[in-house]
């Protein structure tokens, strides 16, 4: 079990740096305005991703084991095409994207979907490790093509920025396809209404959440757009996208966490194994935070450029929710191994509408910092939500929260394992 947490942890470090990288050659480049535009052009293709995944996202990894995969492609491909066209001619109409850039964003938004829905055919096959290459070559992909506008070319404009995301998600579609072709045989009735009500019937309820968190998480820059324009959206994005690397181990052990409790019936376990996990999230992101407080301003400018001086200020405003944060994935994954996903979306829900009130409350009057107070108030409302009803639920008492010996020696007997693992390498 361990050493699956680890190696889970070790293949998203890797994506994690590697998203890093590009965010940090982007912000040297691109300067804190021109951040802000791609931060709303990637926002609007997520946008679209999240419509598609009523058909083409994680109920196609229920359903490919038990239907054609032919029956599952015609409907989830059609549905890709017109979610993109639908989606983005209502940001267009409501000013939510750079309309400058609407067509890129509806191409993307496009071939950003069959990559989506390639990969998880792969997942619904079981090629994990196929599926990992291909994440993790898509950013490769990106880098190159951010290296060879920006350093070799010169042509450091949001445009070449776009082109490498056509790269990015257009060589993860191809990839991604050469893959999974095999899989698809010809099937003599292509009637997919069944198969359709089967994939909103699995799809709809984790995808309404999923929008709602999504809603949750990024309803803010439409507002700091709004006030305070891209300038000081680019800054709070990259101060976001430094944050949210933070939530790497709790995300990991929420993946592990998910499935294990998924598929087993013990209750007890649940609850036991849970509080585990809650109390190494918990503390790997407290540590993780306070290593970040220790870096120096001039730190953050070397990395991101000028223009993102205000970074690290964000940074310890958006803290408390990413501390939060790190506890609600565990209890999130939870509720949901136990089949109570509804609390999830309950939970994002009572986090909207805080979003809502206080990022009018404080982004006009604050700008950035209230922006970065807003998250952290949302965030951490959902997690008191989740808090209590997982005492309740679990029948959980507050001391078997706190750190006790057992733990330490647990985590000492872990460590020593890994220790002496590669001292026999060695």
């Amino acid at each position: 079990m361990f050493k699956k947490i680890v190696g889970t942890i070790g293949s998203k470090v890797i994506l994690a740096l590697m998203s890093f990288l590009v965010v940090t050659i982007t912000s040297n480049n691109l300067g804190s305005e021109g951040f802000g535009y791609i931060s709303l052009i990637i926002l609007g293709i997520t946008m679209v991703q999240m419509i598609n995944n009523f058909v083409g996202g994680p109920a196609l990894v229920y359903l490919i084991p038990r239907y054609n995969l032919l029956k599952l492609f015609v409907p989830s491909y059609l549905w890709a095409f017109l979610s993109s066209i639908i989606v983005t001619l209502i940001m267009y109409t409501f000013n939510l994207i750079p309309r400058q850039f609407t067509i890129h964003i509806l191409c993307l938004s496009f071939i950003a979907s069959i990559n989506s829905i390639n990969q998880m055919v792969l997942l619904g096959k079981e090629k994990i490790n196929i599926y990992n290459i291909v994440t993790i070559f898509q950013l490769v992909f990106m880098l190159i093509s951010l290296t060879v506008f920006f350093l070799v070319l010169k042509q450091k404009n949001i445009e070449s920025y776009i082109i490498s995301l056509y790269v990015q998600f257009g060589m993860g579609a191809l990839i991604g396809y050469f893959y999974i072709r095999k899989d698809i045989s010809a099937v003599n009735d292509l009637e997919s209404n069944a198969v359709i009500k089967e994939i909103l019937k699995y799809g709809s309820i984790t995808q309404t959440t999923n929008i709602v968190q999504f809603l949750n998480y990024r309803l803010g820059f439409y507002i700091i757009d709004s006030y305070s324009g891209k300038v000081v959206l680019g800054v709070f994005n990259v101060g976001v996208q430094l944050a949210e690397g933070l939530w790497l181990i709790g995300k990991s052990l929420a993946l592990i966490q998910y499935s294990k409790i998924a598929n087993s019936t013990d209750k007890h376990f649940a609850k036991t194994f849970s509080i585990q996990l809650l109390k190494i999230s918990f503390l790997s992101t407290l540590a993780s935070i306070l290593f970040v407080f220790l870096l120096p301003n001039s730190f953050f400018t070397f990395l991101f450029g000028k223009d993102f001086y205000q970074v690290k200020e964000v940074f310890i405003y958006l803290s408390p929710g990413v501390l939060s944060m790190a506890a609600c994935m565990i209890f999130s994954h939870y509720f949901s191994g136990m089949g109570k996903i509804y609390i999830n979306t309950i939970g994002s829900s009572i986090g909207l509408v805080l979003t809502c009130i206080a990022g009018f409350l404080l982004i006009p009057c604050m700008g950035l910092l209230g922006a970065a107070l807003t998250a952290s108030i949302s965030y951490f409302s959902m997690t008191i939500f989740q808090f209590i009803l997982f005492l309740n639920l679990s029948k959980t008492k507050l001391t078997e929260l706190l750190i006790n010996k057992s733990d330490i020696a647990y985590a000492s007997n872990k460590i020593k394992g890994v220790y002496l693992s590669l001292k026999k390498i060695r």
